[in-house]
């Protein structure tokens, strides 16, 4: 399965996954030189139109700008969640939560089947981003490998049903 994730937050960074290998990778930072860079924005346009094969996914965390250089430079046809649906072509999958993406990470790389995860992170995570008014530094996430396998599932599915 070929993976192309794009994160536009603090440590910002796209990269190119394929069958189990890192083709192309990129950290905002090692580019421009500014620490913890968020900017990744002006190095996509050139990132996602340099892609030669196409991905089975694009997963997104950040703004929904991304979506929109998503539809203007990468080269082949896209569609999902806040893009034109299509019935082929590559489907973008935004995660929602900057502290999900890390107690994600957390859990599924533990071994443990059942685990709460603590997530402490100074950047903060905006609990209201209509508003921007709400900023929370630690979360808490409970996880069952069990029935997050069978939600994930479940949901996999659903979007395989639609696009046939």
């Amino acid at each position: 399965m070929r993976i192309v994730a794009i994160h536009a937050g603090h440590d910002s960074n796209a990269c190119v996954y394929n069958d189990g290998k890192v083709e192309k990778y990129i950290l905002t930072e090692r580019v421009t030189g500014k620490k913890h860079d968020r900017d990744i924005y002006s190095l996509l346009p050139e990132f996602l139109s340099s892609q030669k094969e196409e991905a089975d996914r694009i997963l997104i965390s950040g703004e929904k700008r991304l979506l929109d250089l998503i539809a203007e430079h990468y080269p082949f046809e896209v569609g999902g969640p806040g893009l034109r649906q299509t019935r082929g072509g590559t489907v973008v999958l935004s995660v929602e939560g900057h502290h999900q993406h890390h107690a994600d990470l957390a859990f599924w790389n533990s071994g443990f089947d059942k685990s709460i995860v603590l997530v402490v992170d100074s950047q903060g995570h905006h609990v209201n981003k209509q508003k921007n008014d709400l900023v929370e530094s630690e979360s808490i996430y409970v996880y069952d490998r069990l029935k997050n396998l069978l939600d994930y599932i479940k949901v996999l599915l659903e979007m395989l049903l639609k696009k046939v």
